[in-house]
């Protein structure tokens, strides 16, 4: 008992369940704590999509018009509150589906089998998405081992304990193991993701963007193919972006959407403002979405809802 007790409140135990140093003032009847800096919890996102452990995720999913994919750069470039009202005003559903540790076409691919979902549009942000690959995280709940599935349920029953614990202070030890960790919380309806307690570490130039090398351009551009025969087999229509960063160039972006044929949308918008150079923060997601959503709305797509 004493070993047990300790490795909890250590983090150092097995699975990844000791979520009370995580911040817990994002909880809300539709956001769930998506990921927590802390080791010893750190990314639920993945599994809570993937095996569909929050309430009416997966059907807000397939209900979804249009579907956001992408890295991290795509779920929070695309959270805030214009692109909520935007969809909102016209009456359609959409869903971000972004995730951490740099997450690329694989993982999406199975969600959208597993689930079964139908959006009419799919926004790729292509900074390296068509790698035909996916975190060691994701590779983890793809395997579909009990053990993943339960380590994800413990997760799960963990952020209830959390807010009892942490928020209503039930048990009176609050104090003593509870924390202010930086966190990620997802919206259920919409994946909408939310920072709290995150730290900027952004500093001013000079920057160097990267540009792949040509091998792996026509690799991205071959994978992109192969992803978008994949949407085209279910009537999905692919639209390309690249959300800004200091360091990724969108010039294979736009030659990936060339060799697609399909739309590629780059709003030029300045003054952005970041977290750390490569996420931007929700005053900057809030300029350049609605930037890049008065260039979606202009496009004549067969596939686009109305």
């Amino acid at each position: 008992m004493i070993v047990l007790i300790v490795g909890m409140v250590q983090g150092m135990l097995p699975v990844n369940f000791w979520i009370y140093r995580c911040d817990p003032s994002l909880y809300g009847e539709n956001r769930f704590l998506a990921y927590c800096s802390d080791p010893a919890y750190g990314s639920y996102e993945h599994g809570a999509i993937y095996f569909g452990l929050e309430k009416d995720i997966v059907s807000n999913l397939q209900s979804a018009s249009v579907l956001i994919l992408g890295s991290s750069r795509a779920q929070l470039g695309f959270s805030s509150v214009i692109v909520d009202k935007y969809f909102s005003a016209r009456g359609l559903k959409y869903f971000n589906l972004g995730f951490n540790y740099w997450e690329s076409d694989k993982f999406a691919k199975r969600i959208i089998e597993r689930h079964d979902l139908r959006p009419n549009v799919v926004i790729v942000n292509a900074d390296y998405f068509f790698t035909n690959a996916a975190s060691l995280t994701a590779k983890k709940v793809m395997s579909g081992t009990r053990s993943v599935e339960f380590e994800y349920l413990l997760k799960e029953w963990a952020q209830r304990s959390h807010q009892d614990i942490c928020i209503r202070k039930k048990y009176g030890f609050s104090e003593y193991i509870c924390g202010r960790k930086p966190a990620l919380y997802r919206s259920r309806l919409n994946g909408r993701t939310s920072v709290v307690n995150w730290p900027r570490s952004f500093q001013i130039g000079p920057f160097e963007t990267n540009e792949p090398s040509d091998n792996t351009l026509v690799r991205l551009i071959r994978n992109g193919k192969s992803f978008k025969k994949f949407l085209n087999a279910r009537n999905i229509c692919l639209v390309i972006t690249v959300i800004p960063s200091t360091n990724i160039s969108s010039n294979p972006g736009r030659e990936i959407a060339a060799a697609l044929k399909v739309p590629f949308i780059l709003p030029e918008v300045e003054n952005l403002t970041f977290f750390d150079g490569n996420h931007l923060d929700e005053a900057g997601a809030s300029k350049w979405s609605a930037n890049f959503l008065k260039k979606f709305d202009a496009l004549n797509l067969n596939c686009k809802p109305r």
